[in-house]
């Protein structure tokens, strides 16, 4: 898990920064959302443990000014695991699978016209559904760069990144994960 953010840390954003007048505003709205998106996936998962799922939340030991993780680990190996980074007043970033990067902000809306809320139960309902794969190339341990894919409707949603500087003496190996439902479907 560890080697997972280290490789976070480093990647290239491929988004645009928030305009920081509307920031404000939002922040407001936004005091609660450790605690929202929090009950929001353990509602999400109350179905499914214990038989197909484990819930785990921690404050997430990076953070000075706080923060939690809340994590879905699959009981059935061919299904992705979920662990949502959640901070009052900027958004929650997911991670799905391997490696797979989904950021939701509390101000603004990639992926689609919903609250941040409503965006990141869209998404995690797609991944526990198994409408999600990835390919990651990794060095070592270490996840270096992802390409998640999750499907919406008719609408595929696609997240990318990748480290800027990795040892070049190790050899990159690329690894494509299809992903099941968490009822093993």
């Amino acid at each position: 898990f560890s080697e997972l953010w280290s490789g976070i840390e480093n990647c290239q954003f491929t988004g645009t920064f928030p305009n920081r007048m509307n920031m404000k505003k939002d922040m407001t709205d936004a005091n609660s959302l450790e605690q929202d998106v929090k009950s929001l996936i353990q509602d999400m998962a109350r179905p499914l443990v214990p038989d197909w799922g484990l819930v785990k939340v921690v404050d997430d030991p990076n953070k000075t000014g706080g923060g939690i993780i809340v994590s879905i680990t699959p009981a059935c190996s061919s299904a992705a695991r979920i662990v949502a980074h959640i901070e009052n007043g900027v958004g929650v970033d997911l991670i799905f699978g391997e490696g797979s990067v989904y950021e939701v902000p509390v101000n603004r809306r990639y992926y689609s016209n919903l609250s941040c809320l409503e965006e990141v139960r869209m998404l995690c309902t797609a991944v526990i559904d198994g409408d999600f794969e990835e390919t990651v190339w990794v060095k070592g341990e270490t996840v270096v760069q992802s390409i998640g894919k999750i499907k919406i409707g008719d609408k595929t949603v696609p997240s990318y990144w990748r480290e800027l500087f990795t040892n070049p003496f190790l050899k990159k190996e690329r690894k494509h994960f299809k992903y099941t439902s968490y009822h093993g479907e």
